[in-house]
């Protein structure tokens, strides 16, 4: 697609890979719709990450990507509010694939979360923001902040990390 930069890795029999340099499409780029749609800033009682241990490393972001097509995620950045961590960026070779989820965990990517207020940025590798969700004070310990199908937001809702985006809540008649 325009604008886009893309890598080829040829792996042999033996395990030895190479890397092709980056391949150019001549064209204006626009950034794939992809969404945040979890983010778990308080964590407790859970090993969401899966280290034997509960703490603040199970923090996490999840993105999905809701296009028929895998999007590589080389370059592109997670990120928390101004004057927070240090931006992460995802390395060559990530992959997201068609309609899937990937979960990024604070262990990884060193992006800590704030209970008390904060944001969870993703920002494409040209520096365009492509998604950002936000939160003034969350409800509580092990809950997350989810997308709904619909695309609202509910807070305080079970995590599911790597799990299909949740239906709205009814509503009351």
């Amino acid at each position: 697609r325009p604008g886009e930069v893309l890598v080829a890795r040829a792996v042999q029999a033996d395990g030895d890979q190479a890397w092709t340099s980056p391949l150019f499409i001549r064209g204006e780029w626009q950034p794939p719709g992809l969404l945040i749609t979890e983010v778990l800033p308080a964590p407790r009682e859970v090993d969401f990450n899966g280290d034997g241990l509960r703490d603040s490393n199970d923090e996490f972001i999840e993105l999905h990507n809701p296009l028929g097509r895998p999007v590589g995620l080389g370059g592109w950045q997670l990120d928390d509010a101004d004057r927070g961590s240090r931006p992460f960026t995802l390395p060559i070779g990530t992959t997201i694939p068609p309609r899937g989820y990937l979960v990024f965990h604070k262990s990884a990517t060193g992006v800590a979360l704030d209970q008390i207020g904060d944001h969870a940025r993703l920002i494409a590798p040209d520096g365009t923001l492509v998604d950002d969700v936000s939160w003034p004070r969350f409800p509580g310990y092990d809950r997350s902040l989810s997308r709904t199908r619909a695309g609202s937001w509910i807070s305080g809702a079970a995590p599911s990390p790597g799990g299909p985006l949740p239906e709205p809540p009814a509503e009351d008649g």
